[in-house]
């Protein structure tokens, strides 16, 4: 469909926002803050499921960014500066345009370990 939308409580009706970059994928997730709307991008054919990135639609420009994020985007959370986005395989970070990845590795204790990792 290509479209994001909301309804309105107070007036009670839908508004849609056209975004064609969407058209071809399913939205794994959403972040809406008071400038732009995030969306986590993912296909589910025969097979293994493919990551899309991650897309950020401006709401005054009513333009969008692609940023390629190979793992599937689950969920997504605003901390100050940064994004925080958990994907299937790691968490990304997105600050000042930068990725940081970190992946999740056992120790010897079996603990669990971030473990920061280059973003192809």
């Amino acid at each position: 469909m290509g479209d994001l939308g909301y309804f309105d409580m107070r007036s009670k009706q839908f508004t849609f926002f056209s975004i064609p970059e969407l058209a071809d994928w399913s939205v794994s997730a959403v972040l809406v803050e008071a400038d732009a709307v995030w969306a986590g991008l993912v296909n589910y054919p025969e097979g293994a499921d493919r990551s899309g990135g991650l897309i950020r639609y401006d709401l005054s420009s009513r333009s969008v960014t692609r940023y390629d994020v190979p793992d599937i985007v689950l969920t997504m959370i605003r901390h100050d500066n940064a994004l925080f986005i958990g994907t299937s395989n790691g968490l990304y970070i997105l600050r000042d345009s930068r990725f940081t990845r970190f992946r999740f590795e056992p120790n010897l204790a079996g603990d669990f370990e971030p473990i920061p990792d280059s973003v192809p």
